[in-house]
């Protein structure tokens, strides 16, 4: 049986890294063509967070997804790669 998922954004539930990662593969997963990048902005817009307020909720494995997006994507270079300056 398939967990079902709800993609609508309640802004009285508490993000943890581990739905926060689910919420954006569930994005990836239904937008064929959404990058990583491209699905934290849409949260952010969606859920009126500020994307730097994101990064406390994203997973070790989700922060290297999108910058690894963001770099393929041409939206940073490789060597201003950093988290820092993300």
């Amino acid at each position: 049986m398939t967990k079902e998922f709800d993609y609508s954004i309640d802004k009285t539930v508490f993000l943890s890294k581990s739905n926060f990662a689910e919420y954006i593969e569930n994005m990836i997963l239904e937008s064929p063509g959404l990058t990583y990048f491209e699905a934290i902005l849409k949260f952010s817009e969606e859920s009126d967070k500020d994307p730097s307020e994101l990064l406390a909720y994203m997973s070790e494995v989700l922060l290297e997804k999108v910058k690894r997006s963001a770099i393929e994507n041409d939206l940073i270079k490789t060597d201003e790669a950093t988290l820092e300056g993300f």
